[in-house]
């Protein structure tokens, strides 16, 4: 079954600096009324965004630009925000929060969306008709913390004259349970190898990660992400 979904649209000044706050209404997995606010840190270094909520804050470090917020069933915040690319790429991460235990949980974070387009760059030099696409469109299913699914659409395009064996273009399907443990949505939940590396999401260095309980995962297009110590992280590629 669809919820209903609210869907703000952010305005250039909605993620305002320190002084005002975005305020937005949810309620907590127990039935809790509560307030959450979104904070745009455009003075820190990096830019940054904080979603805050009583004592605790979670911060998206990658954050560049406002995107869109929606508030899922009264109980998810779901945030949007592009992150800085770089000429002709356009990237987006998806972040989606819920209270649960008395505290602010990121039930889900992971890259939404990247566009590579050289279509119209006559100046690079080759051919000009290079793109690609990764987009991620996400509906949650269920109505209570026992049912709850997220249902990922996940579109994946290439096209490329100077490389068309490379050229593709698919949709799937993907499935994530609700891990009521952890207060995340995940894949699978698996145990980290002795010599594990991810992306630090404050550094965007590749740092080691260990636990010694398996974590909750989620497997998605060619990126995994790993919940370790209440946050997602990325894990590093070999390249």
């Amino acid at each position: 079954m669809r919820l209903r979904t609210l869907l703000l649209f952010l305005p250039a000044c909605a993620f305002c600096t320190g002084a005002t706050a975005q305020t937005y209404r949810l309620q907590s997995l127990d039935g809790t009324p509560l307030q959450v606010q979104i904070r745009e840190l455009s003075d820190s270094s990096p830019r940054s965004l904080a979603i805050v909520c009583g004592q605790d804050t979670v911060f998206a470090y990658d954050y560049w630009a406002p995107g869109r917020v929606k508030v899922i069933n009264k109980e998810f915040l779901q945030v949007t925000y592009a992150v800085r690319g770089g000429s002709n790429l356009g990237i987006r991460n998806t972040l989606l929060l819920c209270i649960d235990k008395g505290h602010l949980r990121q039930a889900m974070k992971a890259r939404t969306f990247f566009e590579y387009d050289l279509r119209n760059a006559f100046y690079i030099l080759g051919s000009p008709y290079e793109y690609e696409l990764f987009r991620a469109r996400t509906q949650l299913v269920g109505t209570t913390a026992k049912t709850y699914q997220l249902h990922l659409t996940v579109h994946d395009e290439a096209r490329s004259a100077r490389s068309p064996s490379m050229n593709h273009n698919d949709t799937k399907h993907v499935w994530l349970s609700f891990d009521r443990n952890h207060g995340v949505f995940c894949s699978t939940t698996k145990k980290l190898p002795p010599l594990f590396s991810a992306y630090d999401p404050q550094t965007g260095w590749v740092i080691p990660l260990k636990a010694t309980e398996p974590v909750p995962v989620i497997a998605l297009h060619n990126s995994t992400y790993y919940f370790v110590n209440g946050e997602w992280y990325e894990e590093a590629r070999n390249e």
